[in-house]
């Protein structure tokens, strides 16, 4: 098949099904983002609980390594909900884009954007995982 008769599958489609497409993904990394996120703090919550019934005198060495796993685990998820967070920011700009082609309504929330909150709350997790760290070793 010449390259001239190959049909361009990006320009037959129309463009409300790549703003569908384009917002499923969207919603699904933002959704991944959250669950990841909210995997994190159970960690964290299962590492305060932990520490306070365990009573951490009695633990002696092993509490540091308890905070420090659970703080790599923390870290590691946090950074897994930042990517999946770029991953939509970079679809809805796309979304944006066309938008700006085909207006739509505003339909921002007014307050603070998801992405600041939840990066908010990994540094308050990582503090609190670095005082324990501290305090622990």
């Amino acid at each position: 098949m010449s390259e001239s008769s190959r049909p361009n599958v990006i320009k037959d489609r129309l463009p409300a099904e790549i703003y569908e497409q384009d917002c499923e993904f969207a919603r699904h990394q933002d959704s991944l983002m959250w669950g990841r996120f909210q995997t994190a703090a159970t960690i964290e919550g299962g590492l305060l609980a932990g520490l306070y019934a365990l009573d951490p005198p009695g633990l002696g060495d092993q509490a540091k390594w308890f905070v420090l796993g659970a703080t790599v685990l923390m870290a590691i998820l946090s950074a897994l909900s930042i990517k999946d967070a770029c991953d939509a920011r970079r679809h809805l700009n796309r979304l944006q884009q066309f938008e700006s082609q085909w207006p739509l309504r505003d339909s921002r929330w007014p307050l603070h954007s998801g992405f600041g909150l939840m990066c908010l709350a990994i540094a308050i997790l990582a503090s609190v995982n670095a005082v324990l760290l501290c305090h622990h070793w």
